[in-house]
């Protein structure tokens, strides 16, 4: 029986009934609920674990030592069609694209402030008011306010061929997030050899960055400043970060590798192993 997420009601009260034969992917995230105390049970129960992230597991074994089977599995990523062009340095712009020819620098997903967005709106209008030419499109359901500035693009809800086209010409993904436990969106900018500039702040995300050797991370808005001007104006080494995240989609996210060892887990969690709790 697999549990996937430990923060929901089917996990916190489904697990116990089912323990000895129960596989958690907790997705837990660096956020206030991990360190619940009515939580502290669920962490010894299941007969086995998977992990998205090293520090995903690091976080759960501060609350309960893993001492039954478990693996760290990422997830599973598909090639693309046709190859990895890699992020085009003059965006040539197809017929109805939706974003102009100047460089654009990409944040996929939720636009909400627990996301990160605010700050990342408020360090990018302050570094375009220095005078460097780029857009931040946004991309996703928008959940806050928007300024009405030039140089931001609010796309909205994206069908999936804009999306696709939106990743491959992007010159940077930006992910400022606190709190993951695995950025896809991360994954799929290096599945199309595109780099990422990622909030420091989120272990995950900088181990992350880190282990791909994808791009950079930032804490501040001087840090976030300096990172853009270096993705903006180094185009080999936008090509170079991009080729090593793709890389590293390649060695650790295709599916044969992350079956494998989701099977291997399976193997070893035999009924028995887990210790009940609650």
């Amino acid at each position: 029986m697999l549990f996937w997420s430990y923060r929901y009601f089917p996990t916190y009260f489904g697990l116990r009934l089912v323990a000895d034969r129960a596989i958690l992917l907790p997705t837990a995230e660096e956020d206030p609920l991990i360190r619940a105390a009515a939580l502290e049970p669920l962490f010894t129960m299941p007969a086995g674990f998977l992990f998205l992230t090293p520090e995903e597991e690091a976080l759960v074994g501060e609350r309960s030592p893993v001492r039954v089977p478990s693996a760290v599995i990422g997830c599973g990523i598909d090639p693309l069609r046709g190859g990895h062009a890699g992020p085009p340095l003059q965006a040539g712009v197809g017929a109805g694209f939706p974003v102009g020819p100047d460089p654009f620098v990409l944040y996929l997903g939720r636009v909400d402030p627990n996301k990160g967005c605010e700050t990342l709106i408020r360090y990018f209008t302050r570094y375009v008011a220095g005078g460097r030419a780029a857009t931040l499109v946004l991309a996703g359901p928008v959940n806050m306010p928007i300024p009405d500035h030039p140089s931001i693009r609010a796309l909205g809800f994206v069908a999936d061929d804009v999306r696709e086209e939106l990743l491959s010409r992007a010159r940077v993904l930006i992910m400022p997030s606190p709190y993951e436990s695995l950025s896809m969106v991360v994954l799929e900018a290096w599945n199309h050899a595109v780099p990422v500039l990622v909030n420091a702040r989120c272990a995950v995300l900088l181990g992350q960055v880190r282990r791909a050797d994808g791009g950079l991370a930032y804490r501040t808005g001087g840090e976030f400043a300096a990172a853009l001007d270096y993705l903006l104006d180094r185009p080999e080494d936008v090509r170079t970060f991009g080729a090593q995240g793709l890389a590293y989609v390649e060695r650790e996210y295709r599916w044969p590798n992350v079956m494998a060892k989701i099977e291997d887990v399976l193997a070893r969690a035999t009924p028995g192993a887990a210790v009940r709790g609650f």
